[in-house]
């Protein structure tokens, strides 16, 4: 009888269109010749192996084998590269230990060595995982270098032009072709791509900007030069107008003077950006038609780097004590609204954000006045902390499994079950007090660790271990605490009674109690 089992493919370009033909291929040679039925197919198009973040083909995998939902007995790659080229190769090995570990080994069909436990194979395996994470720094090493040749030959390796340039396509011997919109390329592999002035429109713009700034000397900064450029109806894109971040960018950009910037920033093997020193960057002048004289450009340099701080940071300090005294709170619009009020990226520049400066003056900003984004930031915080503390309370029987759920942190009871850890931020509805549940329909049937936060929402107040999210919505539902989807779950006292109410929860769940 065939032993039913799952393909996992992935290519990391789509120039490679018959890689996942050729995979498929060569997993099925091995399929029929160990006694293998592939009932389903995970993939990965055009995704890098680097990292497990985007790969929704292995995070799927995963999730269903953690789950115990898998109708599969044995996982089908082609090769280790596959799998992954992390650069941590223990990363690689501790995908397939959760695999391995839940009873759904993994097998390379291509690879020199047999996919069982000698010591032999699992050197090689070793091997293998660190070749494939090296030929990714190797191969970075490389197109770092012919990316920074090609931009010293003058031309673009690749990038958004920005505001008042274009994308030109020239021939090998820099003749013109056409110019290139959004989301175009070159179709000709010898063809290169420089920069080019864009709509007279744009180009007005930014000299007006340039004309604007050595006309004061310096002392019209980028917020006045944007709030004048409004006034004059000029609007940076239709129904988008411009602030001083825009304008601060176009004064800064040695792009705008002729020059073929490159290597500005950095960011390698899906790692963190960094900004480069300017003695790193790759300026090539001359090297396409100018928007504004480079000597025009040089002497804002220089008015820009003479140019005095307006405000000391005991000014800064007092002027925002000041408007929280008179208005009550701070923000953003009554910054702006206040005459003689420094706006908010020159509190971000003196003191490194905003939240140092509220500190600083005793202010606690108000959580429910958080942008959408900043709610989830901080709510991601607050649960990860949750999630930290049970794993370091419970060593050895907690543990944090890959997040297969893009808002969910899962965590592995004995490596039997799995809890989602969930925040509910407090709110008012129908004048009593609830609190909201974002629900996924994933959610549903499944055991999770409930944290209810205060009406501050900014701190848990009470946990519950419920056995199952039931509930007819979608997408989104708030409960009161006295709600039914709470009633055949724990109380807990702290977090030291994670476990022990996670453990009788699911004892309750597999003998049909709940």
């Amino acid at each position: 009888m065939l032993i039913p089992a799952a393909q996992y493919v992935r290519m990391s370009t789509e120039h490679q269109q018959y890689s996942f033909e050729n995979q498929k291929a060569a997993i099925a040679l091995y399929a029929e010749d160990h006694g293998f039925a592939v009932v389903k197919t995970y993939d990965d198009a055009a995704k890098s192996g680097v990292v497990l973040k985007g790969r929704t083909g292995l995070k799927r995998l995963l999730r269903d084998v953690l789950s115990g939902s898998a109708n599969y007995k044995a996982i089908l790659v082609y090769d280790i590269s596959r799998w992954g080229r992390f650069q941590d190769a223990d990363e690689a090995a501790h995908y397939e230990f959760l695999c391995k570990h839940a009873g759904i080994p993994v097998h390379y069909c291509a690879e020199p060595f047999g996919n069982d436990d000698s010591t032999a194979s699992m050197m090689m395996k070793a091997l293998k995982r660190t070749m494939a994470g090296e030929y990714s720094r190797e191969l970075s090493v490389k197109c770092y270098a012919g990316q920074k040749r090609i931009a010293q030959l003058g031309f673009l390796p690749g990038g958004r032009p920005g505001y008042g340039l274009r994308r030109m396509v020239v021939s090998p011997k820099t003749r013109r072709r056409r110019l290139l919109h959004n989301g175009e390329y070159k179709y000709v592999r010898t063809d290169r791509v420089v920069l080019a002035p864009g709509p007279q429109k744009e180009v007005e713009a930014v000299r007006r900007i340039y004309k604007l700034y050595m006309a004061s000397g310096g002392q019209l900064g980028p917020t006045a030069i944007a709030s004048r450029l409004n006034r004059e109806g000029k609007e940076f894109r239709p129904g988008n107008p411009w602030d001083r971040y825009k304008v601060f960018r176009i004064l800064r950009n040695p792009k705008y003077a002729g020059y073929n910037v490159w290597g500005r920033k950095k960011q390698k093997l899906h790692g963190p950006q960094v900004r480069n020193p300017r003695e790193q960057w790759v300026l090539v002048p001359k090297a396409f038609p100018a928007i504004v004289r480079p000597q025009h450009f040089e002497n804002v340099q220089k008015m820009a780097k003479n140019r005095p701080r307006k405000f000391s940071e005991k000014q800064l300090l007092r002027k925002l004590t000041t408007l929280l005294r008179r208005k009550g709170r701070i923000t953003k619009a009554l910054m702006e609204s206040c005459k003689g009020m420094p706006d908010r990226s020159c509190y971000q520049r003196h003191f490194g954000g905003m939240q140092k400066a509220y500190d600083l003056i005793g202010y606690r900003y108000p959580l429910g006045r958080f942008s959408r984004a900043g709610q989830s930031r901080f709510t991601k915080q607050l649960r990860d902390r949750v999630t930290r503390q049970i794993v370091t309370l419970f060593p050895g029987h907690v543990t944090l499994a890959p997040n297969a759920h893009p808002y969910r942190p899962l965590l592995l009871i004995d490596k039997m079950f799995k809890v989602y850890v969930i925040t509910c931020r407090f709110n008012i509805k129908k004048n009593k007090p609830a609190w909201f549940l974002r629900f996924f329909p994933r959610d549903r049937d499944t055991i999770a660790l409930l944290c209810l936060l205060n009406r501050a929402n900014d701190d848990p107040s009470v946990f519950f271990v419920v056995p199952r999210i039931t509930t007819r919505c979608h997408s989104e539902h708030s409960f009161e605490i006295t709600a039914e989807l709470l009633a055949g779950g724990e109380r807990l006292n702290g977090l030291q009674d994670f476990y022990r109410c996670a453990m009788l929860i699911h004892r309750q769940v597999i003998s049909g109690f709940l």
